[in-house]
């Protein structure tokens, strides 16, 4: 379960009530930063739970010598799906299983998508950005009306999630007909 808030003090009140098992906190936020955030908790007796540091100034994930440590790791924005899911198994403790099978190759409805259109999707899919590849989607979709069926396609996989096969169905040098690489 997934529970988000717009500024250090929801945070704040979000993580009393819910007591998650861990927090990704982004240095920059209206009120309270990130920093606050997590040395607030661990006064609060939150000594528990997994503190994440976000920002996409990587120089702020660095504290000052001397000051003492709130959070339990950092990341950079943006942010790698895979790195994402290695940080929370390590603090979590958790063995991420996978069962080797790869997702089911649905047929792809043909249509091309352009080098320029899939190096994005690309990029947007290799960090998880789902919000980003809906955006390049919708615009491919206005600017392209004959990838309109490789789009719904496409779409549909991110939606639920199935970010292997989004990037299988890109293909090494994007969508071809058929949606295999061409």
């Amino acid at each position: 379960v997934v529970f988000t808030a717009a500024n250090g003090d929801e945070c704040l009140r979000t993580a009393a009530e819910c007591r998650p098992d861990l927090l990704l906190v982004d240095i920059s936020m209206p009120g309270l930063d990130g920093w606050q955030v997590a040395e607030r908790l661990r006064a609060d007796g939150f000594g528990d739970l997994s503190i994440i540091v976000i920002s996409a100034n990587a120089g702020e994930l660095e504290r000052p010598p001397g000051q003492e440590r709130f959070h339990d790791d950092v990341l950079a924005k943006p942010i790698g799906v895979a790195d994402l899911l290695h940080r929370v198994g390590h603090l979590l403790q958790i063995e991420w299983m996978d069962d080797g099978m790869e997702p089911e190759a649905a047929a792809a409805p043909g249509g091309t998508l352009g080098p320029m259109h899939t190096q994005a999707l690309r990029e947007l899919g290799a960090i998880g950005y789902v919000r980003g590849i809906h955006a390049r989607l919708d615009a491919i979709e206005e600017e392209q009306a004959e990838s309109r069926p490789m789009v719904a396609h496409l779409r549909q996989l991110v939606s639920q999630f199935e970010m292997r096969a989004f990037m299988d169905a890109l293909g090494p040098d994007g969508p071809g007909p058929g949606g295999q690489a061409g």
